[in-house]
């Protein structure tokens, strides 16, 4: 499958024209990242997103004293570090390769420019985002569920 087939599949991207997707390409790249490699970690301030093409990735957040804990694993086809798009622009998860990976990165400022020049683009891609990141708050529901049924402390401002 050709790089500009896969971001027609993939589900930010589906409906956008033909010559907005290849303006999307012109703004990417591919990367490689063996198995256990770190491909972004929480915190980091880069401003790229990613098109898993290869392999398989685990998205963790880390915890101080304590284990990691598992996410979601993504597959081929969809997309992560959506927290390079949205202000602040900070990591909020670690993503480890499982496997070995391909990906598409995506200049997210680049992207960010196209959305706000194309209003057609812009509103495709923050409609799947509003999805997704519904999406990963309802995931993380039993993890915060757990925290607060095991007497852990935190607090929603730490969340923030």
């Amino acid at each position: 499958m050709t790089l500009l087939e896969n971001l027609e599949k993939a589900p930010c991207f589906k409906k956008i024209q033909e010559s907005a997707l290849r303006k999307i390409l012109g703004m990417s790249r591919t990367a490689h990242y063996p198995a256990e490699a770190t491909v972004f970690s929480e915190d980091d301030t880069q401003r790229d997103i990613y098109l898993l093409l290869e392999g398989r990735v685990s998205i963790e957040l880390r915890q101080e004293g304590k284990p990691d804990v598992h996410l979601l694993t993504v597959r081929p086809g969809e997309i992560f570090g959506w927290s390079g798009f949205v202000p602040p622009y900070v990591k909020t998860a670690t993503a480890i390769a499982l496997d070995p990976v391909r990906a598409l990165v995506i200049d997210a400022r680049a992207l960010r420019e196209l959305c706000e020049r194309d209003y057609e683009v812009g509103y495709r891609v923050c409609d799947w985002l509003n999805g997704l990141l519904a999406e990963r708050v309802w995931a993380t529901r039993p993890y915060l569920k757990h925290a607060t049924d095991s007497g852990d402390s935190w607090s929603a401002a730490e969340m923030l």
